[in-house]
C-alpha cells in the first residue's frame, strides 16, 4: 500500500511538474513579459495628445477645489471639462504636485498602467467565459490589436476607461452569474470598478443597466445545473414561465439590497473624481445629452469621404471596427456566432458557458445597436468607443476556443476543415505581428486588408489623428539647425498644439502663430495639413510606404531672426 501510495505522489508530483510548464501557461507568461516590455520601451517616445495639456490642468483644478474645502470652484469654469470625470486627471496631478515629475512621460506610463489593467481583465473575462485557452487567445488578440494596444500611452481618457470599463463587466458577469445569491466581495468590487469609470466619463452609467439585465436574463433563462435544467429555448416552457417570472419576481428585493453596499463606493469614487455629477440630481442626464449633440463641428473620414462629425453615418462606429480589428478577430467573433447558433461540436463549448457570455454578447450589442439608431457625432474612429474593443476581443477569443476544443473531437472531413480555420488564425496572428512590426511604435495606424492596409486607409479613414508621429523629426531639425549661421533663431510652424512639441525643441526654434512668419514646417499628414505650407522636404517619417509627418523649408529666402545673444 504504501508503494501504491508513493508511486501515486510521484505521478501527482510530476503531474504538478508539468502543468507548471504546460503549453497555456508558458504562453501566458512570455505575452505578459512582450507587453511589460512594450511598457517600458515605448512609454517615452510618443508626443502627448493635442488635449492633453488641458486635462492635465483640468486635474489640478479639481486638487484644488479639495484642498480648498470644496470652495474654489474654478473646474466649474474651465471649458466644458466639468462633463467629464477627472479620476485619471487626479492621479497625475498627485503625481506632479508631490514628486515634481515631468507631466507628460508621467501621465503616459500611467496611462500604459490603465493599459496593463485593461489587458488583465480582458484576460480574466476571457478566461471566466472561455477558459484558460481564452485567456491566453485574448492576451495574443490584445496585444495585436493596434488600435487598442498602440493607443495605452496617448489616449489618457479611453484607455484607462477602458479598463473600468471591462473590469465592471467582469464583475457583472461574477454577479449574474449566480443571482440567486449575489456575493459581497463581487458587489464591492463591481462598485469599486463602475466608480472608477463613472469617474471617468459618463458612459459607465450603463454598467448598472447591463448587471440588471444580466440578472434578469440569467434568471428568466437559468444556466444549466443539477438542479435547474436550462431552458430549452428562448420562448420554451421548460422550466414553466410561471416558475420563472416568481422566482424573478422574488429576487428583485434582494438584488436591491445585496447592491446598496457596491452602490454606495461606486458613488463616493464618483463623487470625489467628478464633483459636478454630484452638484445636481439631473447632472449625469445632462452630460449624456450634451455630448450626444456636440456644439462644435469636427471633421473625420469615413471611407474616403471627409465629413463633419454630425454628418456621419450612423455605421460609422461598425465600419470603423471592421477596417481596424485584425482579421483574425473578425474570424474568431464568426466562429463565436456558430458556435452558438451553428456547427454543433462549437455550440456544445457555448452551452457551457452561455450564462456568462451572453451578458457580454448584450453589452456589446447594446453599445453597439445604441450608436446605430442614435446616430451621435463621431470623430476620430472608434476612439471614443475603445472600451468596446476589449469585449469583442473576449467574444473573438471565446470562437477561437470553441474551436480548439472541438478539433479535439472531430474526425474525417469536419476535423480537416477546422484545423485549416485554425492554420488560418494562426497565420494571420503572425501577419499581423510582422505588420504592426513595421508599424512601431505607431501601431494604433493599424489597419486591416478589408480598408486595404494602411498604405490605403491614409486617404479613406482616419490615421495619425494627434500627431503623434512628429516628435520623431525632432533629430531633423537639430539637424537643419546645424548647417545655419551660429546662434540662428528659427520659426517653426506646427500643425498641432505647441505644448506636443516644445519639450524636445532646440531653445532657437520657436513656435509661431503666424504661418507665414515660418523657417520651418512640422506637420502630422492626417487630413492633409501637410499639403497647408510648400517648401522643400527635409525628412519624413515613413511606415509601410506612408508618410506619417513631414518637416519642410517653407522660407528660405528669408533672413533669420538675429542671433541669441
Amino acid at each position: 500500500m504504501m508503494g501504491a501510495l508513493s508511486n501515486a505522489l510521484g505521478r501527482g508530483g510530476a503531474r504538478l511538474q508539468l502543468d507548471h510548464f504546460s503549453p497555456i501557461r508558458i504562453a501566458r507568461v512570455v505575452l505578459w513579459v512582450v507587453a511589460l516590455a512594450f511598457v517600458v520601451e515605448g512609454y517615452n517616445r510618443h508626443t502627448p495628445s493635442n488635449d492633453e495639456w488641458v486635462q492635465h490642468t483640468y486635474g489640478e483644478l479639481l486638487w484644488d477645489f479639495w484642498l480648498s474645502g470644496t470652495t474654489d470652484k474654478t473646474f466649474l469654469s474651465f471649458s466644458n471639462l466639468y462633463l467629464y470625470g477627472g479620476l485619471f486627471d487626479l492621479i497625475a496631478a498627485a503625481g506632479t504636485r508631490a514628486f515634481g515629475w515631468e507631466w507628460w512621460p508621467w501621465r503616459h506610463l500611467l496611462t500604459a498602467t490603465f493599459g496593463l489593467l485593461a489587458l488583465w481583465g480582458t484576460a480574466r473575462l476571457a478566461r471566466l467565459v472561455a477558459g484558460k485557452t481564452g485567456e491566453v487567445i485574448a492576451l495574443a488578440l490584445t496585444l495585436l490589436t493596434g488600435p487598442f494596444w498602440g493607443a495605452i500611452f496617448t489616449h489618457t481618457k479611453d484607455i484607462p476607461f477602458a479598463a473600468a470599463m471591462v473590469w465592471a463587466l467582469y464583475y457583472t458577469v461574477r454577479l449574474a452569474d449566480h443571482p440567486e445569491r449575489l456575493a459581497l466581495r463581487h458587489v464591492l468590487l463591481w462598485g469599486f470598478a463602475t466608480g472608477i469609470a463613472l469617474g471617468i466619463r459618463v458612459g459607465a452609467v450603463l454598467i448598472p443597466f447591463f448587471l440588471a439585465a444580466g440578472l434578469v436574463i440569467n434568471t428568466l433563462w437559468p444556466r444549466p445545473c443539477a438542479e435547474t435544467p436550462p431552458a430549452d429555448g428562448f420562448f420554451s416552457d421548460n422550466p414553466p414561465w410561471g416558475t420563472r417570472l416568481r422566482t424573478l419576481a422574488h429576487r428583485i428585493p434582494d438584488w436591491l439590497g445585496s447592491l446598496l453596499p457596491g452602490c454606495a463606493v461606486a458613488l463616493a469614487i464618483t463623487a470625489f473624481a467628478w464633483p459636478w455629477s454630484v452638484m445636481g440630481w439631473d447632472h449625469l442626464w445632462l452630460a449624456l445629452t450634451k455630448f450626444s449633440h456636440f456644439a462644435f463641428d469636427i471633421y473625420t473620414w469615413e471611407d474616403g469621404e471627409r465629413l463633419l462629425n454630425s454628418q456621419v453615418s450612423r455605421f460609422y462606429l461598425l465600419r470603423y471596427l471592421l477596417v481596424r480589428l485584425p482579421e483574425g478577430v473578425l474570424l474568431g467573433l464568426l466562429l463565436w456566432f456558430f458556435g452558438v447558433y451553428g456547427c454543433k461540436n462549437l455550440s456544445r463549448f457555448a452551452v457551457k458557458r452561455r450564462a456568462r457570455m451572453r451578458v457580454v454578447v448584450f453589452a456589446a450589442c447594446f453599445v453597439l445597436a445604441y450608436v446605430i439608431a442614435t446616430r451621435p457625432p463621431l470623430y476620430n474612429g472608434i476612439r471614443h468607443f475603445l472600451f468596446l474593443v476589449p469585449w469583442l476581443l473576449v467574444l473573438s477569443a471565446a470562437g477561437w476556443a470553441a474551436l480548439s476544443e472541438a478539433l479535439g473531437k472531430a474526425h474525417g472531413s469536419r476535423r480537416v476543415l477546422m484545423a485549416g480555420v485554425a492554420l488560418v488564425g494562426c497565420a494571420n496572428l503572425f501577419w499581423v505581428a510582422w505588420v504592426n512590426a513595421t508599424l512601431h511604435p505607431y501601431e494604433h495606424v493599424y489597419y486591416n486588408t478589408l480598408a486595404g492596409g494602411l498604405e490605403k486607409a491614409e486617404i479613406a479613414w482616419e490615421t495619425d489623428y494627434w500627431s503623434d508621429a512628429t516628435r520623431a523629426l525632432i533629430p531633423a531639425i537639430e539637424a537643419w539647425l546645424a548647417q545655419q549661421p551660429p546662434g540662428t533663431v528659427a520659426n517653426l510652424a506646427y500643425c498641432g498644439e505647441g505644448f506636443q512639441i516644445e519639450p524636445w525643441l532646440p531653445p532657437n526654434v520657436v513656435i509661431v502663430d503666424d504661418w507665414d512668419d515660418a523657417d520651418l514646417f512640422l506637420s502630422t499628414t492626417h487630413d492633409n495639413c501637410h499639403y497647408v505650407l510648400d517648401g522643400k522636404t527635409i525628412a519624413t517619417v515613413d511606415r509601410r510606404g506612408v508618410t506619417l509627418a513631414v518637416l519642410k523649408a517653407v522660407r528660405q529666402d528669408r533672413p533669420f531672426t538675429t542671433p541669441i545673444p
